[in-house]
């Protein structure tokens, strides 16, 4: 089926933050370079794939490191610790299933390496807990 070509008024209007991208930002960029708009849809083909790949192998990990219960999820460390700190940062934010933030997966991340303290309280939705080489997450109630 052919869909008839209409223009969207809305294309025009910069209240929205996708026009102003497009009009304003990106007929700046391409001043400086006419290929900007290439160039931009290149690299995020690039990191699709990337992610893609960073998804799968996550995943593995994972499945490796964490055994997942009910309101508890247990940790591995030994086997969370052999991996690259991109795949540890993404295994915690699995971990933990709520929007969390980048500054809480650092807190965890550091309370897991190198804390004198036995847990910490995440937004009042999860504690973690450490002990020798196991790292529990547990739901508060």
């Amino acid at each position: 089926q052919k869909i008839s070509y209409c223009i969207d008024e809305s294309n025009f209007k910069l209240d929205f933050t996708r026009n102003r991208i497009r009009h304003e930002i990106l007929s700046k960029l391409k001043k400086y370079n006419k290929k900007t708009v290439e160039h931009l849809f290149n690299l995020s083909k690039i990191v699709a794939s990337e992610n893609e790949f960073l998804n799968v192998f996550t995943n593995k990990a994972l499945k490796k490191s964490a055994k997942f219960g009910i309101d508890k999820i247990s940790l591995d460390l030994n086997e969370f610790f052999r991996y690259n700190k991109t795949i540890q940062y993404r295994i915690l934010k699995r971990i933990l299933p709520e929007k969390i933030s980048l500054l809480n997966i650092e807190k965890v991340f550091d309370f897991l390496v190198d804390s004198k303290k036995n847990h910490i309280d995440l937004s009042g939705t999860w504690k973690v807990r450490k002990n020798n080489q196991k790292s529990y997450f547990l739901k508060v109630q």
